[in-house]
């Protein structure tokens, strides 16, 4: 499930212009060979220069993960700047620790980060993707974006035609 929420969340920052690292490990661009760290998605908005960092789980959030997100995040922080080279690290930097159950919750770290529920970031995604598919569809190189993209297409569809009376239909 985790890799599945990593390629969405990929998907999400690519299609809005970001760039994205997914996956980023500091032993493959010449960091502690020995280290394990991993860092499932930082993207760069160039526009705004406003760096963004998730992390995905498949499990449930607890008290007892917030120290090793604090870890992790803090990690990150030295590791940023090679991420995007020739880029200067943003000082706006967002942290999102992304799991499939969750209540959204701030910590002020340091570094600070958000906990977000699965549930809560599809919605956010719903809420982007929330324009017509047939006058603008997703990219077919973002099939899990497109996917929601044609689900909220549809349902909405589907709305419409139970609300409007049509006496031609026939029972299922």
């Amino acid at each position: 499930m985790a890799t599945y929420l990593e390629q969405l969340i990929s998907e999400y920052l690519t299609e809005r212009g970001y760039w994205v690292q997914l996956n980023w490990r500091p032993s493959q661009h010449g960091g502690d060979t020995k280290s394990k760290d991993e860092f499932d998605v930082v993207a760069l908005d160039m526009e705004t220069r406003t760096l963004w960092h998730y992390e995905a789980s498949s499990g449930s959030w607890e008290s007892s993960c917030e120290r090793d997100y604090i870890t992790k995040f803090t990690k990150a922080l030295q590791h940023y700047g090679r991420m995007f080279p020739g880029v200067h690290t943003p000082t706006d930097i967002r942290r999102f620790a992304v799991f499939e159950e969750a209540k959204r919750r701030q910590f002020g770290g340091p570094p600070p980060f958000e906990v977000v529920s699965l549930q809560e970031f599809v919605r956010e995604i719903e809420q982007w993707v929330d324009h017509d598919y047939m006058k603008k569809s997703i990219p077919e190189r973002f099939p899990l974006l497109r996917t929601i993209q044609m689900y909220r297409w549809a349902s909405k569809r589907n709305e419409r035609s139970v609300n409007e009376p049509n006496e031609s239909a026939t029972p299922l």
